[in-house]
């Protein structure tokens, strides 16, 4: 689907074929736990017996798998439940195969909260049941707070413990301890004091600490300047900004305090500080804090705590954590081991700027490039923004938001000392240098004021009873109209209400609103924004009203909170809300004036509802909401042509329908359905740009401004998400050229129109995402070189993503794949010592996706064929047989239970069948090593039987989809080519004459790795009889034409050309790649041996040896090298006779 999350499995399904002969299954990944590292470690201590046990139980699934594809219900039913429970890569799943999260479900409190056992409520236990839960009160990114009732004190407090969806994650249960142990430590008014820590039963932490009834720095600021707006009435020497000014300076208190301790909060914001009613002001959210060496003066909390002392809070590098308007250039730049006091002055900085002009220091369309500003020092002007605010505080304001950390406040003390100053009306010592004598006046006159006051009092008086009259008379004038528009104030406001709520969170999220196709991704750097987001959502879908404007209204917020449940994860909580949008929507079908509106809505609210079934590879329940939803929408459409909101809903749904087909083999469904959106596209862009023509040069409204730019966006970016679907469509028809084509104007389209937008995620990703799929396009026709610098392009985009956005897991998961398929390029260009490199960078990236999401399926997926890949490199690096068929049976394990639980993802019945042939040939390889005779082991044949029979029902399903044609030749002619190995040439011809027929029709079609293939089998067939060099040299030079700067397929034809009796023309066929400077392969010493043998060179022999030599220390299992091997051996042998 449209989201990245969704566009996974179609990422690995085409990293299958990235080379033929190894077959890779796709992209390297982590281990799914630790039953694999088991089944390493058992195989390293043994041999025959271990691996004939795991064959066996590898079979058993297989025969499982084959008797429910087949429909053929009389043998054993697996459980799957219990199989994901004791098998490696497990997946909990519920009845439904839905993700549950079985640690919440199995936890028993040690006290139930309210008394409530059945509603399966907790309370906290410590020793005994001290504290009970009244109401829940706030949620965060990591926890959650409950108000609470502690039964031993007899006091309110609030409880916080970590949410269930992070519970089973060690690191984040030592965060969020971490951020208990930091706050108990730091005993100060302005600190919030912690009461209590302790753990569940089921080891989950909560602490209590004190209950702050109030409000937050941050409102009151808002209501401040709200009251209060520049121009109007704001006065800075007032005593409600000087008592908000010196709530300030009990914030720098509090952290000053912190610091002589050796912590660092590092998410320093006017939200993160409360306001009580009795007027204590709380520094809270200790959850980024860091704990530095010993530092402080005098008493240490930090350092007389031993627990404190252990905390370990470094964060890894490079990573950008805390509010990113807020935080310092370093923080920015992810320098997190040289963060010092002065970051959190800088912090200190941008809150005191927002209290002095209710704004922001720094503004940006993204996070991306609020981050980017703040790094390169691009803030904004408070003598613009505010030109009332005092000079003095200007200059405070300003040191502290140096972009160098030397020309800051040296420590939170001095800036106090300076705000104190201006308080007493003294001399502010980041402002000497440029206090002015009006401002030395000002100063004297403040400080001796009473008699300057009583020598204009009369004056005064007269002017005030003067205005205070006219103030009476213009009341009276505007009293009867405002009775008359109350009413429709009182409704203007409501929706005015709804509308700016929903757009403030909108701005959280990342193609939010209506193109959906770019689904989720967040602008937030902390989750708990999401968190805040749900709340405002539900408070807003909570109001029912009679009116049919304001229920529309709360039909969208119910859309963006399953929205941000997506976001979350939690995908049945967004169908839920999803649904309960639709039953509002549809008693407002019959309106007259918002009927079609709401129509629209509920339209669209199914389409989320599809993206969110994709989530979940439920591919089938996505399409029976997208066509009933498309429907809907383009009746709408047709019929409101005014409404561009129609379209914009009706082009989202039909690409996420395109990709729903694409994922269920319907490639001419899909190619139809994405041909339709890129028409609608390119139309509405037109249509858009004429209207922005039409207006030139006349004054047109903001907001119509920015709804034509928004609409213009999305037609766009919804254009180039369905070219590259297409281009992934025409791929898998085989319609290379085609595919290419698409996919090279989608790249173009996005390069120019980013040319203003470099720093919006979308874009960013949406280009990465593009270059993927072009790179896979290039890897088919054979163009190596070509796709390793595409791929090497989308990592940087997704790298840039990641690092402005380290918690949104979309971004890392596709860098992760990204750097998954370049090192799977590299094995495929035979550097398995570069692939290893890479597969490693993508494994720990898997690692830590896996930490934060266990249950997530595609991590799973993902981890399998990290299994299968480690399995090939193993066995082609170092011949282990043992360690490859740990790894291969681990990977089959995984396939086997997600082809159970999704039976609608075909894919994972691919990659099965693939993992299943890899398993076979470490079996052949454990043998070979065990000396067990001259046949195939009786194992190895049943892997490749079942293999094989499971890729013929792909075919047979999908005849047009080419991948599966392509796999089911190769597995064939692996094992034909282990057949004749050992010594069984019958049965090894049969194979190998299916595998040439199925690379023929392939290369015919123009598969260019068919076509290469094709040649190599026909140029070194293991049975001499068969070898056809005239044949062989056909389809090597239809494959160098499609891709004259491939590597591999240059040396298949120069080996051609020799032994078709053009040695010299061989020979120069080597040397234009010496010429132009391309990287030697391991073919070419084998194939210029083999000139050099046919051309009887005298130094032949040394020319031979140095290429058996590569092959023995570098790629010992290569089957391509071994062909070239046996060619070279054979003419040998010929030669001598």
């Amino acid at each position: 689907m449209i989201d990245r999350d969704d566009i996974v499995p179609e990422r690995v399904a085409e990293s299958n074929g990235i080379d033929a002969t190894e077959h890779l299954n796709g992209s390297e990944h982590a281990r799914v736990d630790s039953g694999s590292a088991d089944i390493d470690e058992t195989c390293d201590g043994g041999s025959g017996p271990v691996v004939s046990a795991l064959v066996d139980a590898t079979l058993d699934i297989a025969a499982t798998t084959d008797q429910r594809m087949d429909g053929n219900t009389s043998g054993v039913q697996m459980d799957v439940t219990a199989t994901l429970d004791s098998a490696p890569g497990s997946v909990p799943t519920s009845d439904r195969g839905e993700n549950v999260d079985q640690t919440v479900d199995s936890a028993q409190p040690a006290v139930v909260r309210s008394g409530k056992a059945a509603s399966g409520q907790r309370s906290a236990s410590q020793g005994g049941s001290r504290f009970q839960t009244i109401k829940a009160h706030a949620r965060g990114g990591l926890g959650e707070v409950f108000v609470a009732r502690d039964l031993e004190l007899g006091r309110t407090v609030a409880l916080k413990e970590i949410q269930a969806r992070h519970s089973k994650n060690r690191f984040n249960q030592d965060r969020f301890v971490a951020e208990a142990v930091i706050t108990g430590a730091l005993e100060h008014p302005g600190i919030v004091p912690v009461y209590g820590l302790g753990r569940y039963s089921d080891g989950r932490p909560y602490y209590a600490m004190r209950f702050i009834a109030g409000t937050s720095f941050q409102a009151a600021i808002n209501q401040y300047h709200a009251d209060n707006p520049d121009g109007v009435g704001v006065d800075y020497y007032s005593r409600d900004f000087k008592s908000l000014l010196r709530t300030f300076v009990d914030v720098c208190r509090a952290i000053h305090y912190a610091h002589e301790h050796g912590v660092l909060h590092r998410d320093i914001k006017p939200d993160n500080v409360m306001l009580g009613q009795y007027g204590e002001t709380m520094v809270v959210d200790w959850g980024l804090a860091k704990v530095l060496a010993s530092q402080g003066t005098g008493e240490s909390a930090g350092h007389d705590n031993p627990l404190l002392q252990s905390i370990a809070t470094e964060t890894m590098g490079g990573a950008v954590m805390g509010t990113p308007a807020y935080m310092s250039p370093e923080q920015a730049m992810g320098l997190n081991d040289k963060l010092d006091a002065t970051s959190d002055i800088y912090s200190l900085g941008a809150t005191l700027f927002t209290l002095l002009s209710g704004q922001r220091s720094v503004e940006g369309r993204s996070s991306l490039e609020v981050i980017e500003n703040v790094r390169s020092g691009r803030l904004r002007s408070l003598r613009v923004i505010a030109p009332k605010v005092p000079r003095a505080l200007v200059s405070i304001c300003s040191k502290s938001l140096s972009v160098d950390p030397i020309e800051r406040y040296a420590d939170v003390g001095a800036m106090i000392e300076d705000i104190e100053r201006w308080l007493a009306d003294d001399l502010v010592l980041a402002h000497r240098d440029r206090e002015s004598i009006a401002e030395r006046l000002g100063r004297w006159v403040r400080r001796h004021h009473t008699w300057v006051v009583s020598g204009g009092m009369f004056l005064i008086a007269f002017l005030v009873v003067a205005v205070a009259a006219g103030a009476l008379i213009n009341t009276a004038r505007k009293r009867e109209l405002v009775a008359k528009q109350q009413a429709e104030v009182a409704k203007a406001e409501a929706m005015q209400r709804y509308r700016q709520s929903r757009q403030a969170i909108d701005t959280w999220l990342v193609g939010s609103n209506e193109a959906l196709q770019f689904f989720p991704g967040t602008q937030s750097i902390r989750t708990r924004m999401l968190e805040l987001a749900a709340d405002d959502y539900r408070q807003l879908a909570t109001s029912s009203s009679r009116d049919p404007d304001l229920e529309l209204e709360r039909a969208r917020a119910l859309i963006r909170l399953g929205d941000i449940h997506q976001i979350q994860l939690m995908q049945a909580e967004a169908r839920s809300r999803y649904d309960d949008a639709i039953k509002v929507l549809e008693k407002l079908e019959s309106q007259p004036q918002i009927g079609h509106l709401a129509s629209a809505e509920a339209a669209n609210a199914n389409v989320r509802k599809a993206i969110s079934y994709t989530n979940e590879n439920r591919w089938a329940d996505a399409q029976a909401e997208l066509e009933p939803a498309i429907a809907a929408l383009g009746a709408l459409a047709e019929r409101y042509p005014q409404e561009p909101i129609m379209d914009s809903y009706l082009s989202a749904a039909l690409v996420n329908l395109g990709e729903t087909l694409l994922s269920l083999g319907k490639l001419d469904a899909a190619i139809e359905a994405l041909e339709s959106v890129i028409a609608r596209s390119d139309q509405a862009i037109t249509s858009a740009q004429k209207s922005r023509g039409d207006a030139a040069g006349e004054t047109i409204a903001e907001d119509w401004d920015a709804s034509l730019a928004k609409f213009e966006r999305d037609a766009v970016l919804a254009g180039v998400r369905a070219r590259e679907l297409l281009g992934r469509g025409c791929l898998a028809r085989g319609d290379y050229q085609r595919a290419d084509a698409v996919l090279a104007e989608a790249i173009d389209r996005l390069s120019r129109a980013m040319a203003t937008r470099a720093d919006d995620p979308d874009w960013v990703d949406a280009l990465a995402s593009a270059c993927v799929s072009r790179a896979n396009v290039q890897r088919t026709a054979g163009m190596q070189k070509e796709m390793e610098q595409t791929l090497a392009l989308a990592v940087e985009h997704y790298e840039k993503l990641v690092i402005a956005l380290p918690d949104v897991p979309r971004y890392a998961e596709s860098l992760a794949l990204t750097l998954a398929d370049l090192g799977i390029a590299m094995f495929d260009d035979e550097r398995l010592d570069e692939a290893r490199a890479m597969l490693g960078q993508a494994s720990s990236r898997w690692q830590e996706l896996l930490r934060a999401y266990p249950d997530i399926a595609r991590y799973h997926e993902q981890n399998a064929v990290c299994e299968d890949a480690l399995s090939q490199i193993v066995l082609q690096r170092e011949g282990d047989g043992d360690r490859a068929f740990g790894h291969a049976s681990a990977a089959v394990q995984t396939f086997q239970e997600l082809a159970e639980l999704f039976p609608d993802a075909v894919d994972h019945r691919h990659r099965l069948a693939i993992s299943r042939s890899h398993a076979a040939l470490a079996v052949v390889k454990v043998g070979q090593a065990e000396a067990s005779g001259g046949v195939l082991p009786q194992d190895a044949k049943l892997l490749f039987d079942v293999a094989i029979q499971g890729l013929r029902s792909l075919v047979e399903e999908f005849p047009a989809i080419a991948e599966y044609r392509y796999s089911l030749a190769h597995v064939m002619y692996r094992e034909g080519l282990e057949l004749a190995t050992a010594g069984e040439p019958e049965l090894a011809t049969e194979r190998l004459s299916e595998a040439e027929t199925y690379w023929r029709d392939l290369a015919i079609n123009g598969h260019v790795e068919a076509a290469d293939h094709l040649a190599l089998l026909l140029l070194a067939h293991p049975q001499a009889d068969l070898r056809d060099y005239q044949q062989s040299l056909e389809f090597a030079q239809r494959a160098t034409k499609a891709s004259p700067h491939n590597l591999r397929y240059r040396s298949t034809l120069a080996a051609a050309m020799a032994l078709c009796g053009d040695v010299s023309g061989a020979k120069a066929k080597l040397g234009e790649g010496r010429i132009a400077g391309d990287q030697r392969v391991g073919r070419d010493d084998f194939v210029a041996a083999i000139c050099s043998v046919l051309a009887r060179d005298a130094d032949s022999e040394s020319v031979r040896d140095q290429a058996v030599t590569w092959l023995a220390e570098r790629h010992p299992g290569s089957p391509r090298l071994q062909a070239f091997e046996r060619l070279l051996k054979d003419l040998v042998a010929a030669e001598n006779r």
